[in-house]
């Protein structure tokens, strides 16, 4: 197992700002190296029989996955206050996650008003819920760029849709009739028709 010689406050204070990324970059490793040690302890305890269920909450929920190889531990150290994250994280090809791990951002694809194809590069540690949706298939994996610009013109056509439905949507109050924002009264629209037509509305 890997170890740290840690510095003492002082020391910490006069290291440069890049001997304190290696020192960070070290600790997530190791950090990540207890992780996966720790579930094999775990594994093994349960393969006897051993009761772990008082061990819940943290990262011991993580346990199973990292276990079973199906988790990348170097994730977990990196984003274990996204559940919603590493969910779809787990459900990766462990080489997919490693990638990640190493690069620790996805691209995401925004459309303009245009319909333009727009890519940003996006951090994981600043990935919103929205973009984790599109970026991350449960099934599939991750999405290419032109799966996500897919994705995004069916959500525009069903909003718009639904928007035009909300605007066409008719209503009857006293005596007016009511079309989304506008209204027209009934004795108005009855006398447009009689004319339209030559056939007497107000009788009818």
């Amino acid at each position: 197992m890997n170890t740290l010689t840690l510095l003492n406050k002082s020391d910490l204070a006069t290291t440069s700002t890049d001997n304190l990324k290696l020192e960070f970059a070290k600790i997530l490793k190791v950090t990540a190296d207890n992780l996966a040690y720790m579930s094999v302890i775990w594994q093994e305890l349960h393969q006897r029989g051993v009761d772990l269920s008082g061990l819940t909450g943290g990262l011991m929920e993580y346990m199973p996955l990292i276990a079973s190889n199906q988790l990348d531990p170097h994730l977990v150290v990196s984003y274990a206050g996204n559940k919603t994250l590493l969910s779809y994280l787990s459900k990766l090809p462990i080489g997919e996650q490693e990638t990640l791990a190493k690069n620790g951002s996805v691209n995401i694809v925004e459309i303009d008003a245009d319909h333009q194809k727009i890519i940003k590069n996006v951090d994981l540690n600043n990935i919103r819920s929205s973009q984790i949706f599109q970026v991350f298939d449960v099934n599939k994996g991750i999405r290419s760029e032109q799966e996500q610009y897919e994705l995004l013109i069916v959500k525009k056509s069903v909003s718009k849709k639904q928007k035009l439905q909300q605007i066409t949507k008719v209503k009857i109050e006293d005596d007016k009739i009511i079309i989304g924002d506008k209204f027209i009264s009934v004795k108005t629209l009855l006398q447009a028709l009689s004319q339209n037509t030559g056939k007497d509305y107000f009788s009818v």
